[in-house]
């Protein structure tokens, strides 16, 4: 056996054996190191696909947010500039305008918690309006804490914009009288300039945005990129969102003024600022991975225009630095190295390589997996509805609130086609637009200029502002769609139209005619209402609108006056003049206009009221006012006449009535003894009678002056009058008691020499008619009743009978016996005069034998 076995070795090729195992090795070698080779590049290339995309897609998202949140003061700036509380304030710039100008501010600014302050400032710079955004909600700053930010320089450049412009500022930090607050506040400003109906810059509306919550949100984007974070640049390099606080707001300080993207990194800068004009790329800079995109505020509506160093927009970066990216493809390296040093030694080695690479690559999928998970995260808490689609139409992404505001489960989007959304009607066109944006997709709004709608599920209709968006991705363009809810903005506009739809219907119906004319030549009416077609005698509104205005006018001199005036002062109100009708009729007119200047340029709004009537009776007034003066010239005649009659009633009558009464006297007094008793008795007649005749001269006299005198309006004391008269009467007759009561303080407006005769006459009769009785009683006061204050005179004499109440105060009327009452009878007539001239009233009340009232009132005096 030892022999055959020592055979065998020593015929056994070991060494062809070995050099064909040899050969075998190194071939098999060859391959699997070409095989490992080319696993190597392709998941070196896949992975840098995945961050690449990764990245794009977190800076697009990024630039899209920053779109979406500067929107809404974009859209809001235009609004204000137009407000009808605005245009009422330009018209006359009173307290009460700017109050209601303010109240209107702070109904927007309460619905936009992203707006730190809604102002208005004049021409000069000073704040006229301000809201302040809080916590709490909005509130309007009172008048004594508004502020001169003539020196800002948002403020001097908002003021040069021309019109139609609106100047965005450098995204910045708010700086409160020379300082920047603390903590730091990130403020965007937009404004735009205010004019006046004739051009001239009335101030400034802005809007100050607070950018902290962008500003978050990106932060809170910043979480899904791959490497250093997201950041936002402004258009010269400074850090607005960084990696290193201390390097933000570089500009805002002097001592950190070099603190630029720039200049940390000069050569991607170069790459970015040399990208032919692109919005968007991605570089690899000395193994780092940078990508960026641009963001801008989206367009205003039509006619706007952006301006100011806003306006460009702002950079969002990310950088993937060359250790991320190697450290991301290093355990794939060691993988395929260990899978290679495997299967050299040998099939279970091998596959166990082979085995422990598919582990891995599952765990890779898994990381990818939960960056899904951490991206749908942040759409799932986005504030808007968000929908991506693929090149096809289809949905392949939505978050909770797309479920929410639509009505649809998430299961029953997932690879419908988008249309699904869309209300059938517009389906069709939608396929063509989406076609369309398909072939050159961009960042912008969808359907400016139109409103936008989409599908409930119950087949209702939602009003939307859709913000477009594409990301290229390895399965194709992805589109993003941010669906915002503008159904409180379109109810505010539809309230808007409707109160325009009631202000032309209110103008249409107004008896005044209304116009609105060119300014400059030729001029001709741009609307007319139809009450102006009615007041020219048109057959119609088109009737009138082609006829030229200076056809109306009388006078071409007038005409020319109007339109000078216009054209210096900018205003004619109710000028009055002659017009003529389309007929050739002739009217007297007041005629309104005021200049104001639209999109178009001047117009002049105006009013015309036919005030031929009003003429007619200010001719007529004329007229009888020169009536009035005619015959107040004649009773002026017949009062100096009737002055001579008193001036000789006072010296011609009582000359031979004193003659009379004196010879009479002697006659007694010489000649009495001579005469029988029958002759004394008639000369005590003739006496008696002279003197009542004297008597009634006195009273006729006083009646008159009375009738002539001027009122001499003034406090009066009546309790103090009537106690100095019922005073003489007791002086006059100290033998009689009567028991008087005045009520004190009794106060009133009037004439006190006049108003002394009326309680001298009536005082005088209560005490005359009480004679006969031994308890005799007179009483003076005021009531207050329904008709105002009434004054009363009350006694407790004879009284008289009410059958004869209609007697009273006639002039020389008597109800009792001269021989047991003396009097004249003018008592009463005087004191009702006296009443009568203060605008009052007189009258009575009696009973025979139980006393008599007599009440007056004193009319307006008594408000003197």
């Amino acid at each position: 056996m030892a022999p055959l076995v020592e055979r065998n070795a020593r015929d056994y090729p070991v060494r062809a054996v070995t050099t064909h195992a040899a050969f075998l090795w190194l071939l098999a070698l060859g391959l699997l190191a070409t095989l490992f080779w080319l696993l190597e590049r392709n998941q070196d290339t896949a992975a840098m696909d995945r961050i690449g995309a990764r990245e794009r897609a977190v800076v697009g998202l990024g630039a899209d947010i920053a779109a979406a949140e500067l929107r809404l003061p974009v859209a809001d700036l235009p609004y204000l500039a137009d407000l009808p509380a605005l245009r009422a304030w330009l018209a006359d710039a009173s307290p009460e305008a700017l109050d209601r100008l303010g109240r209107s501010f702070l109904t927007l600014a309460r619905h936009r918690d992203t707006y730190a302050k809604i102002r208005l400032f004049s021409a000069q710079g000073a704040e006229l309006v301000r809201t302040n955004g809080q916590a709490g909600g909005a509130e309007l700053v009172p008048r004594d804490r508004l502020q001169n930010k003539a020196s800002r320089y948002f403020v001097q450049a908002g003021l040069a914009q021309p019109p139609g412009a609106i100047h965005v500022s450098r995204f910045d930090l708010n700086v409160d009288d020379g300082v920047i607050e603390r903590p730091f506040r990130p403020m965007l400003r937009f404004g735009t300039p205010v004019l006046s109906p004739n051009g001239e810059s009335r101030g400034l509306v802005t809007i100050n945005y607070l950018g902290q919550r962008l500003l978050d949100r990106l932060a809170a984007l910043a979480l899904d990129a791959s490497g250093s974070g997201l950041w936002l640049l402004d258009p010269e390099g400074y850090w607005l969102l960084g990696e290193q606080p201390d390097e933000l707001w570089g500009f805002m300080f002097s001592e950190s003024s070099g603190a630029r993207f720039q200049d940390r990194y000069p050569a991607a800068w170069a790459q970015i600022g040399h990208a032919g004009g692109k919005d968007a790329g991605q570089t690899m800079v000395a193994g780092d991975l940078f990508t960026w995109h641009r963001a801008r505020p989206s367009g205003p509506v039509e006619n706007w225009t952006l301006t100011g160093p806003g306006a460009a927009g702002w950079l969002l970066v990310s950088r993937v630095p060359a250790a991320t990216l190697a450290a991301a493809f290093a355990d794939e390296r060691r993988l395929l190295l260990a899978g290679f040093a495997a299967l050299a030694a040998g099939t279970l080695v091998a596959a166990l390589a082979v085995a422990h690479y598919r582990v891995r690559r599952r765990q890779a999928e898994a990381r990818v997996r939960a960056g899904e998970v951490q991206l749908r995260g942040f759409l799932e808490s986005a504030p808007d509805a968000v929908v991506i689609v693929d090149g096809d139409g289809k949905i392949r992404l939505v978050n909770s609130r797309t479920e929410e505001w639509l009505g649809y489960g998430r299961e029953e989007l997932l690879d419908q086609p988008i249309e699904l959304l869309i209300p059938e009607r517009l389906r069709d066109q939608h396929r063509l637009h989406r076609a369309g944006y398909q072939a050159a997709p961009t960042a912008r709004a969808m359907g400016i200029g139109q409103e936008l709608v989409a599908r409930r599920r119950d087949g209702s209709e939602l009003p939307v502002e859709i913000s477009l968006s594409s990301t290229a991705t390895g399965d194709g363009n992805l589109v993003t769609a941010i669906i915002r809810d503008v159904s409180e903005r379109r109810r505010l506009e539809r309230a808007r139209e409707t109160a325009l739809a009631r202000y032309r219907e209110l103008v249409d119906n107004l008896p005044v005619g209304i116009y609105r004319s060119s300014i400059s030549e030729p001029r001709r009416f741009l609307e007319v209402n139809p009450a102006l077609a009615a007041l020219f005698e048109a057959e119609s509104v088109e009737q009138l609108l082609a006829v030229h205005p200076a056809r109306l006018y009388r006078d071409e001199s007038v005409r020319a006056e109007v339109v000078e005036q216009l054209k210096q002062t900018g205003i004619v109100s109710a000028r009055e003049l002659v017009m003529v009708t389309l007929r050739g009729r002739e009217f007297d007119a007041a005629l309104s206009g005021v200049i104001k200047t639209g999109l178009d340029g001047q117009y002049v709004d105006g009013a015309v009221a036919d005030i031929s009537a009003r003429k007619h009776s200010e001719r007529e007034v004329a007229r009888l006012h020169d009536a009035v003066r005619a015959r107040a010239a004649a009773l002026e005649v017949a009062n100096r006449e009737l002055e001579a009659f008193s001036y000789s009633v006072s010296h011609d009558l009582r000359a031979p009535l004193r003659a009379v009464d004196g010879f009479s006297r002697i006659l007694i007094q010489d000649y009495g003894p001579r005469l029988d008793d029958r002759g004394r008795e008639h000369l005590g007649r003739v006496r008696a009678a002279a003197q009542h005749m004297a008597a009634l001269i006195d009273d006729l006299l006083k009646l008159a002056r009375v009738s002539r005198a001027e009122l001499t309006l003034e406090p009066v004391d009546l309790s103090a009058l009537a106690t100095e008269v019922v005073a003489e009467l007791r002086r006059s007759e100290p033998e009689r008691r009567v028991r008087c009561l005045i009520q004190p303080g009794i106060q009133v407006g009037g004439d006190v020499r006049l108003l002394r005769v009326v309680l001298d006459n009536l005082l005088s009769n209560a005490w005359k008619f009480t004679g006969p009785r031994a308890d005799a009683a007179v009483e003076f006061g005021a009531d207050t009743g329904a008709d105002g204050v009434v004054y009363r005179v009350r006694d407790n004499g004879v009284g008289f009978d009410m059958a004869y109440a209609d007697k009273l105060f006639g002039a020389f009327q008597r109800l009792h016996d001269a021989r047991e009452f003396s009097g004249t009878g003018i008592g009463l007539a005087t004191a009702q005069r006296v009443i009568h001239k203060h605008g009052g009233r007189i009258w009575a009340d009696a009973k025979v034998g139980a006393g008599a009232t007599f009440y007056f009132t004193l009319g307006t005096a008594e408000g003197i």
